[in-house]
């Protein structure tokens, strides 16, 4: 006997001459007065019949004549699969008490909702933004294939106009084949693998494009190519990989963003049965700095919950859930719930093919050092004009003729000695939070109150944020209302006439400041980005993503120091 049929076994008994009403699996419902328990049936005495007998394991729920249905959180452990493999119906012509049409009610309209929206929803390709290439390109310092993308995206726009894109026109191989040229020259741009990607898929060469989406997601982690590899990988009926590309976009994105990608992403999980990857989303995002998700995210969430145990056999789960929603708990306290019942193991299709996007990333990663590390080699050697360094934001272009390896030697010795590990990384400061109140943009320096209560004074040149400092540029008056005081955070130090703020940045959540380090990484600006996950880490010392690149990003960004001074010196 399964521990649910126990309780109802013991329940059942203590209440014999009492009424009940049962709700059986069928979606039935039985009133009677108890005559009779036994280990596997209930005898209930009901008006027009003698007396009726029902097996247990048919009974779903039962409720007593308060109205309350005695199934719990802790009592539902066990409870038996029911048979049920389409969405519960109503039988009409039976007086179900008010709850409990409204719970079957719902979860048939639930479940119709996702089956309908998963039946229309997609993952659309969206062409690039083709300013992105240009900004990239020149945050590289790559200012000479900045011309060379301008041509390859006039030669693209010039054959959109006259409408000959189609492979048979021969124009756009010619593109592609340019275009890869100059990724090979800048392998560190992803908006140009981006384009790629594109490009390949109007020739309706959708493996390569997934190919080329992949290379971009894998040096940006941005969630707009994860959605578009999502999409190339839906086209290819690669299932664990789009799977793997949108979980990456939701662990990022709201799940309202994108408009019915949540739907797609649903039904992926219906297919491969990997319900376990909601629960990594959740704790991603529940991680995040609070509040992550908004009432109509918990809720979608919640819904999709409620529909993938409904596919799964759970009904009587979800159905408790759905009571107790309609009762009033709120979203969120019961999307834990939820996901316990929906967490398993994940195929060995999706571990695989996760292990493999992790190898692909770190080669890609490894790609980039090996590179910077040639780059700097043959600076040293005096070789370096024909291929600038692209994963930094420094152009070698005016290093100077070859040196003589001795000078060369006695230089390199000068400026970093050769076996002398980089600095330790040191722990972040405190990070303390404030609003700006002041800013004299005539003379470059404010005032912000700390969440501490005090008052500190800043100069210009203590903000490490362009964007707060566009956001300062901006200001037309110097004094800010309190509701356009902008909110910061900052470092306190010791200034000649007392403390003083620096370190100063926008507010942000934890996930936007680590969004920030990627975009930095990815413009090769990486003193930038691990000052960012610096960040991170002191609001949430154990974020994963942070503390992975740390180290990595780190030694990127003093091999970009040591090259600046090289070149420095052999000018």
């Amino acid at each position: 006997m399964s521990k649910f049929a126990q309780i109802l076994h013991d329940q059942l008994s203590s209440e014999i001459g009492g009424v009940v009403r049962l709700l059986l699996r069928s979606g039935k419902e039985l009133p009677g007065v108890i005559d009779q328990v036994d280990e596997d049936f209930v005898v209930l005495k009901r008006r027009g019949s003698r007396a009726t007998t029902i097996v247990l394991d048919e009974i779903a729920a039962f409720d007593f004549p308060e109205g309350t249905l005695s199934i719990e959180e802790s009592e539902v452990r066990s409870l038996s699969h029911p048979v049920l493999n389409a969405a519960p119906t109503v039988p009409l012509d039976q007086p179900l008490p008010k709850l409990g049409i409204e719970v079957f009610k719902r979860l048939e309209e639930l479940t119709a909702q996702f089956e309908r929206k998963m039946q229309q929803a997609r993952v659309d390709v969206v062409a690039p933004d083709p300013r992105t290439p240009l900004e990239e390109l020149r945050a590289l310092g790559e200012r000479e294939a900045v011309p060379i993308w301008v041509s390859i995206k006039n030669r693209f726009d010039n054959a959109a106009r006259v409408n000959e894109l189609g492979p048979k026109y021969g124009r756009i191989q010619g593109i592609i084949s340019s275009l890869k040229d100059l990724i090979e020259e800048v392998p560190a741009a992803p908006s140009l693998k981006r384009y790629l990607a594109y490009f390949q898929y109007l020739t309706d060469n959708k493996a390569a494009a997934l190919s080329s989406a992949e290379e971009a997601a894998l040096i940006s982690q941005s969630a707009r190519d994860w959605l578009m590899v999502a999409a190339f990988a839906v086209m290819n009926t690669n299932d664990a990989l789009a799977c793997h590309a949108l979980e990456q976009v939701f662990q990022r994105h709201a799940l309202t963003e994108n408009g019915d990608v949540w739907y797609v992403y649903v039904g992926l999980l219906r297919g491969s049965g990997n319900y376990a990857l909601l629960h990594e989303i959740y704790e991603a995002r529940h991680k995040s700095d609070p509040p992550t998700f908004s009432e109509s995210e918990e809720q979608l969430l919640l819904d999709a919950c409620l529909y993938l145990l409904h596919y799964s056999g759970k009904d009587e789960v979800a159905l408790d859930i759905l009571r107790q929603t309609i009762g009033g708990t709120p979203a969120k306290t019961l999307i834990p719930q939820a996901i316990n019942w929906l967490v398993g193991q994940v195929g060995a299709e999706y571990r695989h093919m996760a292990l493999k996007m992790k190898a692909a990333q770190e080669a890609a990663l490894q790609e980039l050092r090996r590179g910077q590390a040639a780059i700097a080699s043959a600076s040293l050697n005096g070789v370096g004009e024909e291929k600038k360094q692209v994963a930094l934001s420094v152009a070698l272009s005016s290093t100077a003729p070859s040196t003589p390896a001795a000078a060369q030697s006695a230089t390199l010795s000068a400026i970093l000695p050769a076996q002398s590990p980089p600095p330790p990384i040191q722990p972040a400061a405190q990070q303390l939070i404030g609003h700006i109140y002041t800013y004299k943009f005539d003379r470059s320096f404010g005032f912000l109150f700390g969440a501490n209560g005090g008052s500190y004074f800043f100069h210009r040149s203590a903000i490490i944020d362009e964007d707060l400092l566009e956001r300062l540029e901006d200001l037309t008056e110097p004094n800010l209302r309190p509701a356009e005081q902008i909110p910061v955070t900052f470092e306190i130090a010791q200034g000649p006439k007392g403390p003083l703020a620096v370190s100063l940045s926008m507010y942000r959540k934890v996930h936007d400041i680590f969004d920030m380090a990627l975009d930095y990484a990815n413009a090769g600006e990486y003193a930038k980005a691990v000052a960012q996950l610096r960040t991170v880490l002191a609001r949430d010392p154990d974020h994963a993503g942070a503390r992975e690149f740390l180290d990595k990003w780190s030694e990127f960004a003093q091999t970009a120091r040591t090259v600046v001074a090289l070149s420095t010196g052999y000018r």
